[in-house]
């Protein structure tokens, strides 16, 4: 049966067309993987910024501890 199929020719143009459009297609695959991996991004910042303060507090300790240990 494929023998009876009617060849399908394309342009030049009409191949680079059809190329393009999968480029295309694959950009757009591409860019939706990276906007997922952006948003966790995202979360894994926000939660940083949760512990920041707590983190400043302890930068701020700790060598408050090694003075005294020393005055010791």
């Amino acid at each position: 049966m494929e023998n009876l199929d009617k060849p399908h020719y394309q342009t030049r143009v009409q191949a680079k067309t059809q190329a393009m459009e999968q480029q295309l297609l694959e950009v757009t695959r591409a860019l939706g993987v990276i906007q997922a991996q952006n948003a966790v991004i995202q979360a894994k910042v926000e939660s940083l910024e949760e512990i920041k303060p707590s983190v400043m507090d302890l930068a701020t300790w700790r060598p408050e501890v090694v003075k005294s240990v020393e005055d010791l």
